[in-house]
């Protein structure tokens, strides 16, 4: 084709029906640029560089010439940004004429961000046609112009609105945040091609059945800030990766996937739950932060396990309280574990509070133990010994201490935290502790007091690793402490201090 008057030979798409409705563009009569010259892929990877690669932008390029009339819908990645209800019927016109497109490449990602206030136009129009030439990433996000908390959502504007998903039998990915709207699944159809779903901000209407008659090839879940779910029951056989939190109003769960490896639940079982039943002999990691009713929750075997994640360890509290007790409950369920991390929450205000450490009395063989540390300013060197106690045979310690800009001075004058002054004292031993890694460190006294406890206690430890955190400036200072310290030590073979990048100011 040599210019807009001559043809090519191929079928004449309208430029006045889809590409102006969608860009609002009328196509000139004028001669084919020397940019129009260029060949039909690097046209297209042009318009995949568009910023941000819009599908009007990429539709305006028709006023160029007849030439670039059809060619914006080779462009196999488009994001649709609607401030107002008309962007849907752009989305449409845009699938439209994708469908009519001759030898037009299957969509490869799909972005539709719908911003706009409570009225929600229909969904169908676009997304029936969306599934025939899709066959990578789905991502749909609504959200209200103002935020608005789910228990104040308009009652009856989450009954009348439905997000009906029709069935994607090539997407490789579904994103849906969908602000608390009803998702309706096809009654019928195999999501064949998709790995991965990730749920948001849903309701449902009682139940949600996931098996594999309908996503035989799903890899990862996410079910996050959910309405309306009273029953979870999910059966696969291909799904490795699982995460569900905050499960508003779950009362059943009944989770069959014996090739999962990862499983992190976050409170979705502490009010409601009648019964949740997780049989996964496969997994390696479990990150639990959720209750654990030994009557309501069972687990099958996990022989495979190696990581475990807990949250959250609270070594104080209110009088008569038992704040550990679910905590005690999973630990106790594995005999031995690779790898452990506790998440220790010191909360801000400890008076007339009282340890609860002693609700702990054991913790499983470890090999390796991660303390995350939360202590809003407190001395946490009684905490992480009481801990220490339990697990002397472990070979690998991490301690990170809190990434606070500042340090929160909040621990008054003999406050609970510290009433134990015999902790820097402590006798421990840990005699097959090989490495060691302290985060975030502030050089505060009781931080070194607890680095020299660590040395004490470990005499077969062959490597240290300190990061300070990015505002301490003393931290060259305390390398050389350090390596001081370690020409005491006669195994201690690598100390390594180092400081956290202070990021760059916008």
């Amino acid at each position: 084709m040599d210019g807009d008057g001559d043809s090519d030979g191929r079928a004449d798409v309208p430029a006045a029906s889809a590409e102006a409705e969608i860009s609002g563009a009328v196509v000139p009569s004028a001669a084919v640029d020397l940019l129009s010259d260029l060949p039909d892929d690097l046209l297209v990877y042009i318009l995949l560089h568009l910023d941000p690669v819009d599908a009007a932008e990429a539709a305006r390029t028709c006023v160029l010439s007849r030439r670039w009339r059809d060619l914006w819908v080779q462009v196999p990645s488009l994001v649709f940004l609607c401030l107002n209800p008309v962007g849907c019927a752009r989305v449409h016109a845009a699938l439209a004429a994708r469908a009519r497109a001759i030898a037009a490449p299957d969509i490869t990602r799909l972005h539709v961000y719908y911003f706009a206030g409570h009225s929600f136009p229909p969904t169908a129009s676009w997304l029936s046609l969306a599934p025939p030439v899709l066959s990578g990433e789905l991502v749909f996000f609504k959200d209200w112009q103002t935020p608005i908390a789910a228990n104040e959502l308009p009652t009856d504007i989450m009954k009348r609105t439905a997000f009906e998903l029709p069935c994607f039998k090539k997407a490789t990915k579904i994103y849906l945040h969908l602000e608390f709207l009803t998702l309706l699944l096809p009654p019928s159809g195999a999501f064949n091609a998709l790995t991965e779903l990730k749920l948001e901000q849903i309701r449902f209407d009682g139940q949600f059945i996931l098996g594999d008659s309908m996503f035989p090839s799903l890899k990862r879940l996410l079910i996050d800030n959910t309405l309306g779910l009273v029953d979870l029951a999910l059966n696969s056989s291909s799904l490795v990766w699982l995460k569900l939190s905050h499960l508003r109003g779950l009362q059943r769960i009944n989770v069959e996937a014996h090739s999962l490896e990862l499983l992190c639940v976050v409170h979705c079982l502490r009010y409601n739950v009648q019964v949740a039943r997780f049989s996964m002999e496969g997994l390696k990691v479990l990150r639990w932060r959720d209750r654990l009713d030994p009557i309501l929750v069972n687990f099958s075997e996990m022989p495979h396990l190696q990581q475990l994640t807990i949250f959250e360890f609270t070594p104080y509290g209110w009088p008569g309280s038992n704040p550990n007790q679910d905590l005690f409950r999973i630990i106790n369920h594995f005999s031995s574990i690779q790898y452990l991390q506790l998440m220790v929450s010191i909360e801000p205000d400890l008076s007339d509070t009282e340890s609860k450490m002693e609700g702990i009395t054991s913790l499983p063989n470890i090999e390796i133990l991660s303390l995350v540390l939360f202590s809003h300013g407190h001395v946490i060197g009684a905490s992480v010994l009481y801990l220490l106690r339990m697990c002397t045979g472990i070979r690998e310690l991490s301690l990170k201490l809190p990434e606070n800009s500042e340090v929160l001075n909040t621990c008054p004058l003999n406050c609970i935290c510290d009433q134990q002054p015999n902790w820097r004292a402590g006798h421990i031993l840990m005699k097959f502790l090989r490495e060691a890694e302290i985060l975030n460190f502030r050089g505060e006294g009781h931080e070194v007091d607890l680095l020299k406890l660590l040395l004490r206690a470990a005499p077969g430890l062959r490597r240290l690793r300190i990061t300070c955190h990015r505002y301490f400036a003393a931290w060259e200072r305390l390398s050389e402490y350090s390596q001081r310290l370690a020409g005491h030590h006669s195994k201690l073979r690598s100390v390594e201090v180092s400081q956290v990048m202070t990021p760059l100011q916008p």
